[in-house]
């Protein structure tokens, strides 16, 4: 189990209209934190010999709680932030009872 960190963007004053508005990822807000599995996706790019799949996300399963995470806020997974894609869903071991929990992905685009 590793800790995962969920954020949302800080608030700050917008400078035409004086509203404060909530948009400053330079000053995201801690809102969740959760010990969970992480599973990393990599992508989907054509094997070939001799090359290592690169890590574009990672699943993240939370046992034993349901949780409720925004598609708007971003995860801190091993050092790195990865926005959350899409909506969190349960999920249920089935081989025990008392096993259900939510898993979340997240990931990211480069280039």
């Amino acid at each position: 189990m590793e800790s995962v960190t969920f954020v949302e963007a800080g608030t700050r004053t917008d400078p035409y209209s004086q509203e404060t508005v909530k948009d400053d990822w330079g000053n995201p807000v801690t809102v969740l934190t959760v010990d969970a599995l992480v599973e990393p996706i990599a992508a989907s790019e054509p094997l070939q010999d001799g090359r290592q799949a690169v890590i574009v996300g990672y699943r993240l399963y939370v046992p034993d709680v349901r949780v409720t995470v925004s598609p708007s806020w971003r995860a801190v997974v091993r050092g790195a932030t990865w926005g959350v894609d899409g909506k969190p869903a349960e999920w249920d071991w089935g081989f025990t009872a008392g096993d259900a929990g939510t898993v979340v992905q997240v990931g990211g685009t480069s280039g």
